[in-house]
């Protein structure tokens, strides 16, 4: 059998990294990197695979949608310049992500969810780090059966 290329789904995770590579080249985005980022790394992007919930509204196609987490990581000269450097990185990542994406590609949507921040303990790291996580719905449809043909 010949191969068959990615899977819809993986064209969409695709598209998401490269928007994000794209749009912020003095940022280091990985995708699925499980090592610790620390301020040696920073900032950072890291894109995280996730699951998927498929509805089966219309015959011959499954529309899904799959959650993708992004975490950022950013130091700062000082704690009071950890929240805007943080915030700064958050809204690049959104803006990349945001309008556009899903036109003339498998993704039919992208939404924001929930955002989360942490910051790291003294003794982590010298300098002030932090991190935010930020969970996007992005939402693609496949032929019914078929992982690999789009149905959009």
């Amino acid at each position: 059998m010949a191969d068959p290329g990615p899977t819809i789904r993986e064209q969409a995770i695709v598209l998401v990294f490269e928007a994000l590579v794209a749009a912020l080249p003095d940022v280091t985005v990985l995708r699925n990197a499980r090592g610790e980022v620390d301020e040696d790394d920073a900032p950072c992007l890291i894109l995280f695979d996730g699951p998927q919930q498929p509805a089966y509204a219309d015959v011959g196609m499954v529309t899904y949608t799959m959650t993708l987490d992004i975490e950022g990581t950013v130091t700062a000269v000082s704690d009071a310049l950890l929240g805007p450097a943080l915030n700064a990185l958050y809204g690049r990542a959104a803006a990349a992500i945001g309008d556009g994406l899903h036109l003339g590609s498998p993704i039919e949507e992208v939404r924001s969810l929930d955002m989360t921040t942490a910051l790291a303990p003294v003794e982590r790291s010298v300098e002030p780090l932090a991190t935010f996580g930020l969970g996007l719905a992005v939402k693609f449809i496949t032929a019914d059966g078929n992982p690999y043909a789009s149905a959009s």
